[in-house]
């Protein structure tokens, strides 16, 4: 676990390591978030309710799926191959720890860092001026997270 979690970040600490890139980054998910949103205000300019859906409701599923983006891991195919084609593969297999737990904490570093250096400042922001609907029940929050965990986790292991 210890190795785990110390894997987990340096994964982490690497997505930090260029200020140009990550600059880029956030002015690209800045600019995508505002072109999608004005292309449902657009929308829903001429007509408020489409079909019992309101432009706040579209605000809402905008945000949700900007935030369950993150929850696509590189599956160890991916991370597999690039290792295999820069090399480092041999290194990885001489190491005294399981190569897919490796990977795994690697894939959720970079996710992490992702959250915190784009996705939470931009959606922050649109939620705060949109607002967000949260689910009426407990139960349906508790079954949500449950379904994005399980979704991480075939993801990873199967994509």
């Amino acid at each position: 676990m210890i190795l785990f979690m110390a894997l987990l970040r340096l994964s982490f600490l690497k997505t930090f390591q260029y200020r140009g890139y990550v600059f880029i980054n956030l002015m690209s998910t800045c600019i995508q978030v505002f072109v999608q949103i004005s292309l449902w205000l657009a929308l829903f300019t001429a007509n408020p309710v489409v079909q019992e859906t309101t432009l706040n409701d579209m605000i809402n599923y905008l945000a949700l799926t900007g935030l369950l983006a993150l929850t696509k891991l590189e599956g160890p195919g991916q991370l597999l191959s690039q290792r295999i084609i820069n090399g480092s593969i041999a290194i990885d297999l001489i190491r005294p720890y399981k190569l897919k737990s490796c990977l795994l904490s690697q894939s959720i570093g970079e996710n992490l860092a992702r959250f915190l250096l784009f996705v939470f400042p931009v959606y922050t922001v649109v939620l705060a001026i949109f607002g967000l609907q949260l689910p009426t029940s407990p139960l349906h929050t508790l079954v949500f997270f449950h379904a994005v965990l399980n979704g991480a986790i075939i993801s990873f292991y199967y994509f």
